[in-house]
């Protein structure tokens, strides 16, 4: 069971991936 570490992990890194393409999209929207 020391896979169980690795799916929180996954989670964590997709969430803060999406987080930084909407970030990086919506600051070009905005002209940055």
């Amino acid at each position: 069971m020391s896979w169980l570490w690795l799916i929180p992990a996954f989670l964590a890194g997709l969430i803060i991936g999406i987080w930084l393409g909407i970030a990086s999209v919506s600051n070009s929207m905005d002209g940055y």
